[in-house]
């Protein structure tokens, strides 16, 4: 990935409670790397704060889905 991706661009649909949605309204994508063989992804993502592993876990989860 060339650029720095705002998080709800790349997924739209994603959903989210709409309090974690705002605290996530500013994360950038600043690395994807999606693995097609093992049907995977790494994503690596700057927020200009704190995101917490909870929070985190609630955004792969969302993914998954």
């Amino acid at each position: 990935m060339s650029r720095n991706i705002p998080l709800f661009e790349m997924f739209a649909a994603l959903q989210l409670s709409g309090e974690l949605r705002r605290k996530l309204a500013g994360v950038l994508l600043t690395r994807v790397s999606i693995r097609q063989e093992t049907r995977s992804a790494s994503l690596e993502m700057k927020s200009s704060q704190p995101v917490s592993q909870e929070e985190l876990d609630q955004v792969k989860a969302a993914l998954l889905e």
